[in-house]
Order: C-alpha cells, then sequence, then structure tokens
C-alpha cells in the first residue's frame, strides 16, 4: 500500500477531560499482518455473526463498503478478535430469501493488507449473476451499463473495485484477480466489479462505482475521489485501442486516464503513460448466461424481465 498511516483518537478520562479526545501525531501500521480464516459464510434467514482472529505486530484498520454487516472492532493493535455481523438477509416483495450476496473486508497494515472475503447465504436461484462480455469498439459503449474494468498485469487478469476511502488521503483502486467463462466473457455471481458508465453527455460518461458512489480526482493527484453527488463527479472519455485495450481520460481536469500499476497492484489515473504498467479493458454487462433459471413463486406476479 502507499504509506497507509492511521490517525487515531485517545479518550482521557478525569472531570476536566472527560469525552474529550485529540489527535497524536500519525504513526506507522503494522508490518505484519494476518487473519484466521479469508473467508466468512453468515446465514441469511437468521441475524449471524462470525468471529475472525486480527494478528497484528503492530496497529492495523479495518475497512469495507458493506452496508448489510458491520465489523467491530475497526482498528486495535497486535492480537484481537473482530467480529462481523450481519444484517438479516429480507425476504424480497414475492416473499422469497434474496439471493446469496458476498463483500470484502480490508484488514491494513502499513505494507501489509488482508482481505476477508464475507459471504451471506440466500436463496440460489435468485442469484443475480451478471455476463460481461469484451468491448471491441467505442460504438458498443452504453450509457447506463454496468462495465468491468480489467487489466491484465502479466499474470492474472484484474478487475477493479470500489475504492477502498480510509482515514489516508490516497485512494486507488485494488482489484479482484478473475478469469474469463469463455474467451472475452465474464460470468459474475454479484455486482462487485461492475462499474455504470452514465451519460454526462457530449459522448462523455459519469462513471458510478459499484457502490454507488462516482468517482473524481484532485487538482494533480493520481489517486481517486468518490462522491454521492453527481454534479461533483469528473467526466471521462473511452477510446478502444487497436489492441482491445482502452484509453478512459478524464476530461474534467485534463488528461489523466486509467493505468494499472504493476508495482503498486492497484489503478490510478495518471497524465503521462507510466512504467510498469497497464491500460485496462471493458467488459459490458449483457444479457444473463441461457442456462440460468430464475426461481419464482407460481402464486406471485413478476415486476420486470426474468430468463425462465
Amino acid at each position: 500500500m502507499k504509506n497507509i498511516l492511521k490517525y487515531f483518537a485517545v479518550l482521557f478520562s478525569g472531570a476536566l477531560l472527560l469525552g474529550a479526545c485529540v489527535k497524536e501525531q500519525a504513526e506507522p501500521l503494522a508490518g505484519s499482518v494476518k487473519v484466521s480464516s479469508e473467508t466468512i459464510t453468515l446465514a441469511g434467514a437468521t441475524l449471524d455473526s462470525k468471529s475472525v482472529n486480527v494478528e497484528a505486530d503492530g496497529d492495523w484498520i479495518i475497512y469495507t463498503a458493506s452496508e448489510w454487516f458491520e465489523v467491530s472492532p475497526t482498528s486495535g493493535s497486535g492480537n484481537v478478535a473482530v467480529t462481523v455481523k450481519a444484517k438479516e438477509n429480507n425476504l424480497d416483495e414475492y416473499g422469497e430469501l434474496r439471493g446469496p450476496r458476498s463483500e470484502k473486508v480490508y484488514v491494513y497494515g502499513d505494507e501489509a493488507t488482508v482481505v476477508i472475503t464475507v459471504n451471506q447465504e440466500g436463496l440460489s436461484g435468485l442469484d443475480a449473476s451478471r455476463t460481461y462480455v469484451k468491448v471491441t469498439s467505442a460504438d458498443a459503449m452504453e450509457a447506463g451499463k454496468g462495465y468491468m474494468i480489467v487489466a491484465n498485469d502479466g499474470n492474472a487478469l484484474q478487475a477493479a473495485l470500489s475504492i477502498v476511502e480510509t482515514p489516508n488521503p490516497y485512494n486507488y483502486i485494488y482489484t479482484d484477480a478473475v478469469e474469463e467463462s469463455k474467451e472475452n466473457t465474464f460470468v459474475r455471481s454479484n455486482a462487485n466489479n461492475g462499474f455504470v458508465f452514465e451519460d454526462a453527455g457530449d459522448g462523455l460518461f459519469y462513471i458510478c462505482q459499484p457502490n454507488g458512489r462516482y468517482l473524481y480526482q484532485s487538482a494533480s493527484y493520481n489517486n481517486f475521489y468518490a462522491t454521492d453527488d453527481v454534479a461533483k463527479a469528473d467526466k471521462w472519455s473511452v477510446t478502444i485501442n487497436a489492441d482491445g485495450t482502452a484509453k478512459i481520460v478524464n476530461e474534467t481536469i485534463g488528461g489523466k486516464y486509467f493505468q494499472y500499476s504493476i508495482t503498486y497492484s492497484s489503478y490510478g489515473a495518471y497524465g503521462s503513460e507510466q512504467s510498469n504498467a497497464a491500460l485496462p479493458m471493458l467488459y459490458k454487462d449483457s444479457a444473463a448466461p441461457s442456462d440460468e433459471i430464475l426461481v419464482v413463486p407460481t402464486s406471485t406476479a413478476v415486476k420486470g424481465d426474468a430468463t425462465s
């Protein structure tokens, strides 16, 4: 990671200082971090929680973009039991349990990062799988569609995730290693990799992350920020190159474009070609797989389209 530092508050006791907190000087996080399990599966029909032990040689912090489970504590020092508590995977309007869902928990040290995958059970027939097909022409770009942003690092395909917004200001886009289900096609079990390219006018796009927040950049910095306000979002152009890669350019601040840094294992937007970096490819959300079956109770009406 890029020198993540933790700023933490110290609560003083005593009559005069009760409830007051002050910032200490930034301290480097742990150099070594590991967890007792990198995968957690929670029940869907009832409230459920699981604990994972974090083991570190110093301070660490936790981040997740999830809105359907809570993590406690979100920071600590040394060896601590961390609890992940899910909200109920509620029934949908048809009285059926919603489909399975999955999200990441990031445990940060300084140069060490551990990712915990949190899964919650649901009705597999309602699993919101998505099929993404590679974009080979700019004419195939369609506003309002979800797109996987995928780069080849020389060893694996790296699909972008929502930026991890932490107390440090250097928010770069980290990734999942993914494999095509067949040539130029991905089938994903959720929307964690789907960036929606919304119409910004004049052939440009706003880029909305899988967590629903829009990307923008600040001044000369190469990292990203995210906002709920589309009026603050940057506008991006998309050019598909002859080799199938995409040049996704920030037109709002003038010329920075997406590149996957193989050195740092993350996406930034830079104003010039970087050494040891790769341009991404785009894969567009398309129709569901032909063998996907959506299970719906026979006694209920169905809103929208369904594959049967």
